[in-house]
C-alpha cells in the first residue's frame, strides 16, 4: 500500500482538529512513519502541513478593498458587516475603479458594497429584464 504525503498531512490536520492531544498524534506519525519506512516524505508531508496553514491563515485575513482610503469608524462597520472578531488580521488596499465603497472578503465570503458592483448589477438586471 502506498501512502501520499497530502493525505498523510490532511490526516494529521483532521486528527488535531478533533481535538487530539498534538503529542499523541506526533508519536503516532512517527510510528507510522518507521512502520512503512516513509521517512522520504518527512519533508513532502511538512510542505504540505505549511500549504494547509497558510490557506487557513488566508481564511482568517479580513481582505478590504475600497474605493478610497476607509476611515476607522468605516472599517469598524465593514467588520461589523463580516462579522470579523476582535483582533482580526486585516488587509486593506486601495482601487479607484471600485468608483466608491468597498469589496470585503472574510472566511470565503465575498461582500461587494463597491458602486462598480451596484452599478454591474444594475446594468445585469437591466438587460435580464430587457428581453
Amino acid at each position: 500500500m502506498t501512502f501520499d504525503s497530502e493525505t498523510i498531512a490532511k490526516s494529521l490536520i483532521a486528527m488535531l482538529s478533533q481535538g487530539k492531544n498534538p503529542v499523541d498524534v506526533a508519536k503516532h506519525l512517527e510510528s507510522f512513519i518507521k512502520k512503512h519506512s516513509l521517512a522520504g516524505q518527512i519533508p513532502s508531508i511538512v510542505n504540505y502541513l505549511d500549504v494547509f496553514d497558510g490557506r487557513a491563515k488566508s481564511l482568517d485575513t479580513l481582505k478590504i478593498v475600497g474605493g478610497n482610503k476607509l476611515s476607522n469608524k468605516n472599517l469598524e462597520r465593514i467588520k461589523n458587516i463580516t462579522g470579523a472578531e476582535i483582533g482580526t488580521q486585516t488587509e486593506i488596499n486601495t482601487d479607484r475603479k471600485l468608483m466608491g465603497g468597498f469589496i470585503a472578503t472574510y472566511n470565503n465570503v465575498r461582500y461587494d458594497a463597491s458602486v462598480k458592483g451596484q452599478i454591474e448589477k444594475l446594468q445585469e438586471a437591466l438587460l435580464t429584464n430587457g428581453n
